[in-house]
């Protein structure tokens, strides 16, 4: 089976998911601001800390 690029992307932020499933909120913020720090994500301001957003990048 091939994977188109889309399909990998979509692959790769399910199993980012998966990784952060279960986490309380103070380690999941934490763990993506050193994705951040690292340019491996993107992180997005909400109207609270559970609005905010989350780019990965591959």
């Amino acid at each position: 089976m091939a994977m188109t690029q889309s399909d990998k992307s979509v692959a790769l932020r399910v199993h980012a998911l998966v990784e952060f499933h279960g986490l309380d909120l103070p380690t999941l913020r934490r763990s993506l601001e050193v994705l951040q720090s690292q340019g491996k994500a993107q992180l997005f301001a909400g109207s609270s800390d559970d609005d905010m957003g989350v780019k990965f990048f591959a």
